[in-house]
């Protein structure tokens, strides 16, 4: 079952306070609400009230009490009061960024209650407004929760675009926090095993951020440590999971949200289950949705839901495992019926024969005899279905393999087509890097000798040929070594790739970092100068196409593959819309070769993220 465990949790909004006609009075209520919060619910609302009672009603400061409290009870589960102060900012038209405001804690609360359509027409008129009146960190909170609302209905590629946007905007707008938000959801969309190295390393990036920000104490903490969490159980790594999770659950007590207490009861459930402690997995997932349950927050339940059923299935409670699958299924609606369905099935299958065989154990003299002839029966319709299931898989699997020998032969004929035209290229680029160096390059050396040797009137003349010669000489030998890499041949692929860097960032057409992580120089030469060209045609590309300023190249060798991450901030492309270039033909077919994977990320304005797989040979 695929986990889909995002944590968005929102706290109390701080602003200046910018407010007109201020009551004195109203701001101390006001302040002792927020201080008090969820340590004394009661006592909140009270301040509440009577802070809205001193101020006058439809002032400045009036709706920023009303936006306040709104964030108080979403927080506290209590959706309808916080829909209708909602409301009350909507339908006000005296201040436009307070209907802008109104209409995003709408947006939010209907995320939450899973009303999709809701939520993203919300959220879209509350991005018109903040765009209207030039509030950039309000449009990417905007965006953030669409995401959110796309994530929960599991349009993963949509959502990450949203976030992408949103951290696009914080970041141009200096907001590290609001970045390190956005960062967090891009991570969640990577969630998939496959991607975990990409869920990790923008989870990563949120770690670097709040190095930097050593004063802040927000959900960010919270949120990259349970993600930590997560990650690091995959992985294999319990211990360092089990870190992560006693920090995030420190936090989530600090700011005593019974939203964040049940995340953190949520991802130790999973992570349990990882490690195979099913009862003590299913305990914390029963914690965890009574938690929601409590706070009126159906998505997080529902999530949790899975996993408790799939600890009592594997402690064999299969009666407690089947209801809470069926309740799983209520709520789900049409998500995942099909496997739903199936696994309900064989849970109601094995809760019926466990009442069956109590009764059985009861009436076992009297019905022995009719049970052996009734299975008897049985078995030989199975065993006569088997076989005519068996006969019917051999004739297919027969046509199967004579498909897959043609498609085999004829995919070998083209990589050997393929193999020989790159070897080609490879002899042809060696023969013309050679000719540079040996030929003009001894031309050009000849040449700057005799005209040193020469003396007349003109100096300046001479000197002026002089650089020129020096000029053609250093581009004849760069020419060279982009042909035929001596570094590659000598020191091996991390060397040659930091050398390439290097004189990129030397020519001033663009900025580029290089980060290797455990590349070794006893990979294939035939790969390494596979991945070599792969990597001089993305940056080639940038320069030519992306307009942009700078970009990162990452290798990093595991034990059984090998990942490259090439990203830049340039003006980025609509994938659809693009037909593919000569260059981003000869990386697919250089990849094709190598039995590679290639995954384009990119959108108009928001810069290109490729990344790059290759299976190592054990």
């Amino acid at each position: 079952m695929k986990r889909y465990c995002i944590y968005a949790f929102f706290i109390f909004i701080l602003f200046d306070l910018v407010a007109q006609n201020q009551n004195p009075t109203a701001k101390v209520l006001l302040d002792s609400a927020r201080q008090i919060g969820f340590s004394d619910i009661s006592k909140s609302k009270q301040l509440f009230e009577k802070a809205k009672k001193e101020q006058p009603k439809g002032s400045e400061f009036y709706y920023y009490i009303l936006m306040i409290e709104a964030g108080f009870y979403d927080d506290l589960g209590e959706f309808d009061i916080a829909n209708a102060l909602s409301d009350s900012l909507i339908n006000q038209s005296k201040f436009k960024r307070y209907q802008g405001l109104g209409l995003k804690e709408r947006g939010i609360i209907a995320s939450k209650k899973n009303e999709v359509d809701v939520a993203i027409v919300s959220l879209k008129e509350a991005i018109e407004i903040f765009e209207e009146i030039e509030d950039p960190i309000e449009v990417a909170t905007c965006l953030k929760v669409l995401g959110n609302t796309l994530f929960f209905s599991e349009n993963l590629g949509e959502a990450r675009a949203y976030y992408k946007r949103s951290a696009k905007i914080s970041l141009d707008a200096g907001d590290p926090i609001a970045t390190g938000l956005a960062y967090n959801n891009i991570s969640r969309t990577f969630e998939d095993s496959k991607y975990l190295d990409s869920a990790i390393y923008y989870n990563n990036k949120i770690f670097k951020l709040l190095e930097k920000e050593k004063d802040y104490r927000g959900e960010l903490n919270f949120m990259v440590y349970l993600n930590d969490a997560d990650y690091q159980s995959r992985k294999g790594n319990f211990q360092k999971a089990k870190i992560s999770i006693d920090s995030s659950f420190k936090i989530a007590q600090e700011f005593k949200i019974p939203a964040m207490l049940g995340a953190v009861h949520q991802v130790n459930a999973a992570n349990l289950k990882l490690e195979k402690n099913y009862a003590a997995s299913l305990a914390e997932a029963e914690k965890a949705m009574e938690i929601f349950q409590q706070n009126n927050q159906p998505n997080y339940y529902k999530q949790t839901l899975y996993i408790a059923q799939e600890g009592a299935a594997k402690i064999k409670d299969f009666e407690r495992a089947y209801h809470l699958l069926l309740e799983y299924q209520t709520i789900n609606d049409s998500i995942n019926v099909i496997e739903v369905d199936k696994n309900l099935k064989d849970l109601r299958i094995k809760y019926e024969a466990a009442e069956k065989e109590l009764k059985i154990v009861e009436q076992q003299a009297e019905i022995a005899q009719k049970e052996n002839q009734r299975k008897t029966l049985f078995m030989m319709s199975i065993a006569l279905g088997l076989l005519a299931l068996l006969g019917f898989l051999f004739f297919r699997q027969r046509q199967k393999t004579q498909k897959q020998e043609i498609v085999s032969l004829k995919n070998e004929k083209e990589n050997v087509a393929l193999r020989s035209l790159m070897a080609g290229e490879e002899k042809e680029r060696s023969r013309i890097a050679k000719e540079l160096h040996d030929g003009l390059g001894g031309v050009l050396a000849a040449a700057k000798m005799h005209l040193s040797k020469m003396k007349g009137s003109n100096d300046e003349a001479s000197q002026k040929a002089m650089d020129l010669l020096d000029t053609a000489s250093k581009e004849s030998r760069r020419i060279s070594h982009n042909l035929l890499p001596e570094t590659l041949l000598k020191k091996g692929l991390d060397a040659a790739l930091q050398d390439f860097i290097n004189s990129i960032n030397e020519s001033g057409l663009l900025r580029a970092e290089y980060q290797s992580i455990h590349l070794k120089d006893d990979l294939p030469q035939p790969l390494q100068l596979s991945v070599y060209r792969i990597i001089q045609e993305l940056i080639n590309n940038i320069i030519k196409h992306s307009e942009a300023t700078q970009a990162l190249v990452q290798i990093q060798q595991e034990p059984s593959k090998l990942t490259v991450t090439v990203e830049d901030n340039g003006k980025g492309f609509a994938h659809e819309s693009t037909s593919k270039g000569i260059g981003l033909r000869n990386i697919e077919s250089r990849l094709s070769l190598l039995k590679g994977k290639l995954e384009i990320d990119s959108e108009e304005k928001t810069g290109t993220s490729v990344y790059i797989e290759l299976e190592l040979e054990k």
